[in-house]
């Protein structure tokens, strides 16, 4: 019995929590994938999941035995990987990141590495949710500071600056705000975390720090989709200018209130303090520090 190719499909089904879903993903018939299951459970002789709800989820036992299956993996990756030595960079990188940085600059960053180093292998997870590394068992996230968690030990990837932006066709209809107190009576997209609206937008004037509470007929958790509501002309959205520096450019929207400056939202890459990083982390990181 493989059992380490057992454990990868348990720890799959964790992460997706759906059977069908790593099926799909690792082409495999949905019958291997819950005889996989079944059989890791009568190696471990405990019962790690629970498949009466819609969506799959883990046991206390599956829990615990998640978490330190992926310490175990991380650690044997890691074991191989320092055996190579000056050999090829192999292994899986696990990360989370921001879900704008990952869509509009993590991507290609990632397809560059991989053309350099094809054995590497990247699991990555996309989320404006500060995710625990440790826990979740991620070698690097991708945030913005400053770093809150003394567990964690951070390095500036990039500085970011943030606009006020609109369509062109917004701002014809409604006219642009002139001072920042202006967007009180505009219709704001706006960002929520954790069912935590972020309404106070904050600019700017010189010395002076200018706060206002923005409001709006549409709220998300994902910023992706407050960009593409403010590109169909829905209302005003705060963005950083790496996530719309496309649009900018061709026209889909256009910025306002240039003159007041936002606090910069600067992206740091961060890992557990006290962690070694492995040849092929310590090497992405230098190439993301590099390329961006």
């Amino acid at each position: 019995m493989d059992v380490l190719a057992h454990i990868r499909i348990f720890l799959d089904i964790a992460d997706n929590g759906s059977l069908a879903a790593v099926a799909r993903a690792r082409r495999l018939a949905p019958s291997a994938v819950t005889a996989s299951l079944r059989r890791l459970e009568e190696y471990v002789g405990a019962r790690l999941a629970l498949r009466s709800t819609p969506r799959l989820s883990l046991t206390p036992e599956g829990e615990q035995f998640a978490r330190q299956c992926r310490e175990l993996l991380l650690t044997l990756d890691d074991v191989i990987d320092q055996a190579g030595g000056d050999g090829p960079l192999k292994g899986v990188i696990r990360i989370t990141s921001l879900s704008d940085f990952g869509r509009t600059r993590l991507w290609e960053v990632i397809d560059g590495f991989i053309a350099h180093h094809p054995a590497v292998r990247f699991d990555l997870s996309l989320s404006d949710d500060v995710t625990d590394l440790i826990k979740g068992g991620y070698d690097l996230g991708l945030r913005t500071g400053p770093l809150s968690d003394s567990r964690l030990k951070a390095r500036l990837i990039m500085r970011g600056g943030r606009s006020v932006c609109a369509a062109p066709s917004y701002w014809g209809i409604h006219g642009k705000p002139d001072r920042p107190e202006d967007l009180a009576s505009h219709n704001c997209l706006v960002l929520s975390r954790k069912g935590d609206p972020q309404s106070i937008w904050r600019f700017h004037d010189g010395s002076t720090l200018v706060s206002v509470n923005v409001s709006g007929d549409r709220t998300a958790n994902d910023g992706a989709l407050l960009r593409q509501w403010a590109i169909a002309g829905a209302g005003v959205v705060l963005k950083t200018d790496y996530d719309v520096a496309a649009d900018l450019q061709a026209g889909r929207l256009e910025t306002a209130l240039d003159a007041f400056k936002q606090d910069d939202i600067n992206i740091y890459a961060v890992h557990a303090a006290g962690q070694n990083l492995s040849r092929r982390v310590q090497a992405f990181l230098d190439y993301l520090v590099d390329v961006c």
